[in-house]
């Protein structure tokens, strides 16, 4: 997926996410060059409603997976 659209498709989820209530989102954006990561961490820094995120367990992905805690 391209930048702009994850960050848009981010964006819907999290909106969502935040309405119906969920503590947290697991967000998978793979591991490459790390790019996309950056850009959703980036964006996540923003979020008002987003208090920390952090990788996921190493055994389950690491660095490619992003849980986001809201």
């Amino acid at each position: 997926m391209r930048t702009e659209d994850a960050l848009n498709e981010l964006e819907r989820v999290l909106d969502r996410a935040v309405m119906i209530g969920y503590p947290s989102l697991k967000i998978i954006h793979g591991k490459g060059d790390g790019i996309l990561r950056k850009f959703i961490r980036d964006y996540l820094r923003k979020y008002s409603h987003v208090s920390r995120f952090e990788d996921e367990h190493q055994d389950r992905g690491g660095d490619g997976i992003t849980y986001a805690y809201l």
